[in-house]
């Protein structure tokens, strides 16, 4: 997470307490499908979200985070940079 907030130049506070600005939601995003690229199922994906959001008052859904990371993997086909960033961070530590 620490390798998503770096790339995205957002703290982790910020992370879990703008749950709607585009920045904050790409980073989630990409978080969520690297953790999907890891054969983590989306139920471990939302209560480590939640457990680790819970201090800022985050809450997510499983079908939020399921829909997120199909969303992620449609900007990816379309989104150079996307890619770049996500194979870049694929074989980091995530959490």
């Amino acid at each position: 997470m620490g390798k998503v907030c770096e790339a995205w130049r957002l703290d982790k506070e910020g992370l879990f307490s703008n749950p709607k600005e585009r920045d904050y939601t790409s980073a989630r995003q990409i978080i969520w499908a690297l953790a999907n690229y890891r054969n983590i199922s989306g139920m471990k994906i939302t209560n480590f979200m939640n457990s680790e959001g819970a201090e800022f008052g985050y809450s997510v859904t499983n079908s939020t985070v399921s829909k997120g990371i199909r969303s992620f993997w449609r900007k990816m086909e379309q989104d150079a940079d996307l890619r770049r960033i996500f194979n870049t961070l694929k074989d980091e530590k995530l959490f």
